[in-house]
């Protein structure tokens, strides 16, 4: 019978230790477009910071579709279980010249006393743009001061009091400014004018 060295053998057993308390979590980013495409969500980092939950394990995200905006959730039970508390870390970036200048967060939670905020980030991860508080069910609609192409979303989703059922996190694309909107009616005019010359 074979037997491995005592070095072996201890390395081996602080291997399988190690690999024994692990915490069993998905590979992290995951990501997806929005139902239209028009935006990229990325979870960057997940983190149960309450209760006996392991919602990170289980973490799952999908565009809603027809619309800007991703659904997170588990696949069995709820995104944060009573008496849990979940941190999540998301980059949200416009595809494709895309900007928007206000982004959201929906609770679908089975009580009103579920809860959720966070802070909202320039791309550097360091400059604050804003932050917002929400009790579920409800939707924070987070405006940010002007058109971004990215931020970064550091937030809390909080179970203490209500289990969340899932999240849904979207934005909505910065409206063309008035004198834009105007160069654009009038570059079409023009182009218009030019065909009824050439027909002409």
């Amino acid at each position: 019978m074979f037997v491995a060295p005592a070095r072996a053998r201890s390395a081996a057993l602080a291997a399988a230790l190690t690999a024994l308390a692990a915490p069993s979590a998905l590979a992290f980013p995951i990501s997806s477009l929005s139902g239209t495409g028009q935006l990229g969500f990325e979870v960057i980092s997940c983190r149960d910071k309450g209760g006996a939950t392991a919602t990170c394990a289980d973490l799952a995200i999908s565009p809603v579709l027809g619309q800007n905006a991703v659904s997170l959730f588990v696949r069995t039970g709820d995104v944060v279980p009573l008496g849990g508390d979940l941190l999540l870390e998301i980059v949200i970036t416009g595809q494709a010249g895309f900007v928007f200048s206000s982004i959201f967060s929906t609770l679908d939670a089975a009580a009103p006393l579920a809860s959720g905020g966070g802070n909202v980030f320039e791309p550097d991860f360091i400059t604050g743009i804003t932050n917002f508080a929400q009790a579920g069910p409800s939707t924070a609609s987070i405006a940010l001061g002007r058109a971004w192409p990215s931020v970064v979303l550091n937030v809390d989703y909080n179970g203490t009091r209500g289990l969340i059922g899932s999240i849904t996190i979207g934005a909505e694309p910065s409206p063309v400014p008035v004198p834009a909107a105007l160069g654009l009616f009038g570059m079409a005019l023009a182009g218009l004018l030019v065909a009824r010359r050439q027909r002409g």
